[in-house]
């Protein structure tokens, strides 16, 4: 036996390693509050974006990881095999990327170069043949990489919202047949409920950007995954609904940055979680509508995929003008 315990392919086996990631993330995670504190690795208040009462624990994001990597090993599916070399190698650099600017505090102009220089080479590794699905998937991956990192700045909002749509993903992978993507998303949605417990509603340690350019380069790397295992583009369109949060984050964003000629790199007050605390949802409120509007949208996603092609489109189509309505309305408050 390659580990501790095999978990077979059916939905208890699913839920089995949900258990198990979710227990590795729970003992992880205080050590890693401990190691982070000793590292003087903490995420100090400044009174204007950090808003915190006291410095909080980075390393969320690297317990996460781990949690859902030992998993993954303790049932007997080894991740690189799941993944694939390039996404694996590619989710290490980024959390590595992230840690070292949680430390160190790096540009967002080198973070972004740095994410330029990575994804490509995954896009590569993954599609294989066709330049253009590779710049789409370049573009796809980035975007998701970034969409996290800026989704994350309440208590709870990107773990949240990454656990549902790890959830789903895995959900419509498990349907697929694609077991590599279920596994993955099994793993993801135990170690992210387990993060969810340190960091929801007080926040004892952070994702930090280790752990949100790691969550958003996975998620959107399995939604690729999942096109690829169908051999259906819709299949990789219908998984990217559940992802429409943060990416709607995104756009509102550029959005206020851009009619306030502001860089859109640079920091501010704009997101939607600020436009939403604007409008008088507390930080519960706001997560619970984060996590359920996903999950909505996952309900959607399962609802599209498998179904005509012409139909997958017109529904993609009508999220793309809903969520530029909505960030058109957020951004003029």
């Amino acid at each position: 036996m390659a580990s501790a315990i095999e978990l077979d392919g059916s939905a208890w086996g699913v839920l089995g390693l949900v258990a198990v990631s979710f227990s590795v993330g729970v003992a992880l995670s205080p050590v890693a509050i401990i190691v982070a504190r000793t590292l003087g690795m903490v995420d100090e208040p400044d009174g204007r974006l950090k808003r915190h009462a006291e410095p909080v624990a980075y390393l969320g994001g690297l317990a996460l990881c781990l949690a859902s990597t030992v998993a993954l090993a303790f049932t007997g599916h080894n991740p690189i095999d799941l993944l694939g070399k390039g996404v694996a190698v590619g989710a290490l650099a980024l959390l590595v990327l992230g840690t070292i600017d949680d430390k160190l505090g790096l540009s967002a102009r080198c973070k972004l170069l740095v994410q330029l220089l990575i994804c490509p080479l995954v896009a590569a590794a993954l599609i294989g043949d066709g330049w253009l699905w590779v710049v789409a998937a370049t573009a796809w991956l980035v975007l998701l990489t970034n969409a996290f990192n800026i989704l994350d700045v309440a208590n709870g909002l990107a773990a949240s919202v990454a656990a549902m749509a790890a959830a789903f993903i895995g959900l419509l992978g498990f349907h697929a047949g694609n077991l590599a993507v279920a596994w993955t998303g099994a793993a993801l949605v135990g170690a992210t409920l387990a993060f969810l417990l340190f960091n929801f509603p007080r926040a004892r340690m952070f994702l930090g950007d280790g752990g949100s350019l790691f969550l958003g380069f996975v998620l959107g790397a399995l939604c690729i995954k999942l096109g690829l295992g169908t051999k259906r583009l819709e299949s990789w369109v219908a998984a990217g609904f559940v992802l429409a949060v943060p990416i709607l984050d995104v756009l509102l964003v550029s959005l206020c940055r851009w009619r306030r000629g502001l860089p859109i790199m640079q920091g501010s007050r704009d997101h939607l979680a600020h436009r939403l605390g604007a409008l008088g949802l507390s930080g519960v409120q706001l997560v619970l509508v984060a996590a359920a509007s996903t999950g909505l949208l996952g309900l959607l996603a399962v609802l599209v995929c498998g179904q005509s092609q012409g139909y997958t489109w017109t529904c993609a189509g009508i999220l793309v003008v809903l969520m530029v309505f909505l960030a058109d309305r957020l951004a003029r408050r």
